[in-house]
This record gives C-alpha cells, structure tokens and sequence, in this order.
C-alpha cells in the first residue's frame, strides 16, 4: 500500500466522522438521542498480524463500525404530564415489529384501540404486556405505575441492557438491541413525570471534534499534494537524462 492509498484511507475515515459529528449535532435537541460515535479499526488489524508473525505488510482498513453512546442524557421538564422519563441508565421496551426494541423517549400517548402508545406509535410494555387504557386522563407514578380513575393498569417496564453502545438507531429516539443484551429485565429505577431525557450530545465536544477531524483532513490532502508533487518532479527529472 502506497503514501496515496494510506491517505486516501484516512480520508474516508475522516469523512465518516464528520458525517457521524453532522448526525449528532443535528440532533442535539432530539429527545432521548444517544449520539453516535465512529470506531476506526485498522491499526488494531496491524498489531494483529505483527503478533501472528507474518510479514510487516500494510493490510487495508476496513470500514468503521458504529457505536452509540449509551450515557443517559439530562432530564428537560415539560408541559406535559404524559412525558414521563427514567432515573438511572434503563430503558423503557416497547413491542416491535420483530420483536422488543428499547428507547429512553417516554412520551406516551393512547391510540384509537385504547393502547399506551411510546415513541414511533409502537406500543410501549408494562410488566404484563401491553397496557390499555379508556379515553380518560391518566398518570405515571415514580415506580413506573399507570393509573387511571384511581386504578392502577399496569407497571412500565424498564430494562437494563448490556453493551448498549451496540444497539441500532432506528429513528425517533428508538433502538433495535443488535449485539445488546438485556441484562436485568426488572429494573427499578425511578421514574418522573412530566420530564423527558434530552440528548446526550454534548455540542461544543462535538465542535472540537468536528474541528479537529478538518484539520486532520487537511493534513492528510496536503500529503497527497506532497507526494503527487515529489512523483511529478521524479519523473521531469528521469525524462531529461
């Protein structure tokens, strides 16, 4: 692998996370929206076959991978007494259409069957299954219970996930479990209402980076320029003898 063909490797890289910066910053004010990070994995390939024993011969790095930052994000107060969000690093489940998916986004809602509904319009689950409810005001407790004209119908299910840098962003604050796990399904954390988990991204981190990435960028062509320079100026040199 040549100078241009390392650069123009770090170049896709750089331009990758920048997109990945451009997603986070475009969603700092998302609700529930776990930024995204970029994870390079090249370098580790290197070490890998310098171990192995085989000659010290440059391998292409393949595509990065994708990461979420599962940190919970500050709790914003609302308007609205049907935003409810958790306390602590759980997720609410809510039924998918193959199968449970996970948000941090507790805006509940009734559909027309009587359904509490999540983020996404999927129904969100309570420790029995899906809850229904009658066209009437209700209420969340801070131990996840709804309750509605003084009954209680069912207790929001909140899940602990292992690897959650795993999951897959699906759009409106909603995450496939992908390598994921749940590793407590029966988590306690507090709830609160009339809150919702703001994003996690942090803007003027994501600036730096964003700063840091176009100067890295930069570099990189001026590399390119160098060494397309130095080829030019090689071969005027060899057709003159």
């Amino acid at each position: 692998m040549n100078i241009e063909q390392l650069a123009a490797v770090g170049l896709q890289g750089d331009m990758s996370r920048t997109a990945s910066i451009s997603h986070n910053l475009a969603n700092v004010l998302t609700p529930g929206f776990k930024a995204t990070r970029i994870m390079p994995s090249g370098f580790s390939l290197q070490l890998s076959a310098a171990s192995s024993g085989f000659a010290p011969t440059f391998v292409p790095a393949p595509a990065a991978t994708t990461s979420i930052d599962a940190l919970p994000g500050a709790l914003r107060p609302t308007s609205t007494a049907s935003d409810v969000a958790i306390e602590g690093d759980s997720w609410f489940e809510l039924a998918g259409g193959q199968g449970s998916v996970y948000t941090k986004v507790g805006r509940l809602s009734v559909g027309r069957d009587g359904t509490l509904l999540g983020p996404g319009n999927l129904p969100i689950m309570g420790d029995g299954g899906a809850m229904h409810l009658d066209n009437a005001p209700f209420s969340v407790s801070a131990t996840g219970e709804v309750v509605q004209n003084g009954v209680s119908i069912g207790t929001l299910r909140r899940v602990r996930i292992e690897h959650a840098q795993s999951m897959i962003a699906m759009g409106d604050g909603v995450y496939l479990p992908g390598a994921a796990r749940v590793s407590d399904a029966r988590a306690a954390d507090t709830v609160r209402s009339g809150v919702l988990e703001a994003s996690n991204v942090d803007s003027a981190g994501e600036m730096v980076r964003l700063t840091e990435t176009v100067r890295h960028f930069e570099s990189l062509q001026k590399i390119v320029q160098g060494y397309d320079a130095t080829l030019e100026a090689t071969i005027r040199k060899l057709g003159e003898f």
